[in-house]
């Protein structure tokens, strides 16, 4: 039987192509170890991606907006140049510091690892905000979601979990939180919690307060 060997999605190489005469046995054979043929084959016109990798981005405060602009591929790897990095196709970034960074985009499919230049991200100013501005990023809550709240100065935090009755679930203190926006994981405290509404509330030493809801799902 002769079928049509899938080409597509292999890439540029020397490869050995091998025919198998009776794979079940069918047939009795006086010599069951010669039913195989082998022949090789040199593939060099394996077609790549067309184009390069590239991306665009918008900046709101803290936070970078990108959309990938690259052409097809099946993972993407973002490098944001402040030790963090992600494979999501159209992610949103938020630095903890205001400044400039470089970041790169590199995408990968079967054969082919397409670079892009890397660019440097600028414009991202200081944080000013007159309440503690709290931010829920993945909100279902998934475990890679994460806060965000700004400190207009040093002082305690204190990160209350609330289920719908109002009830304190938890409560995390966060100890000599500088100035600035910080970012803090929930990974250790959501998988434990049964599927529901939530309410986060944080709040520091001076009377300020936030509050937003949260799924867990």
């Amino acid at each position: 039987q002769n079928n049509s060997v899938p080409l597509g999605s292999i890439c540029n190489g020397s490869f050995h192509i091998v025919s198998i005469t009776d794979p079940n046995n069918n047939f009795l054979e006086s010599n069951e170890n010669n039913n195989w043929v082998s022949f090789p084959i040199t593939l060099t016109k394996q077609s790549a991606p067309t184009g390069t990798t590239s991306f665009n981005y918008n900046v709101n405060g803290l936070q970078l907006n990108f959309t990938n602009t690259s052409p097809s591929s099946t993972t993407y790897l973002w490098n944001y140049g402040d030790g963090n990095w992600d494979t999501i196709y159209n992610p949103k970034h938020v630095y903890v510091n205001p400044g400039t960074y470089s970041v790169s985009l590199v995408s990968l499919n079967n054969c082919y690892t397409l670079s892009s230049q890397t660019l440097t991200v600028n414009g991202i100013d200081k944080y000013e905000s007159t309440g503690l501005d709290l931010n829920i990023y993945q909100n279902p809550l998934t475990e890679n979601s994460f806060i965000t709240f700004y400190v207009s100065d040093k002082t305690f935090i204190d990160l209350q979990i609330l289920d719908i009755s109002g009830r304190v679930v938890e409560l995390i203190t966060l100890e000599s939180q500088k100035e600035g926006v910080q970012k803090y994981s929930l990974t250790n405290n959501i998988l434990s919690y049964s599927a529901g509404i939530y309410f986060l509330k944080v709040s520091d030493r001076s009377g300020n307060s936030a509050l937003k809801k949260m799924i867990v799902k």
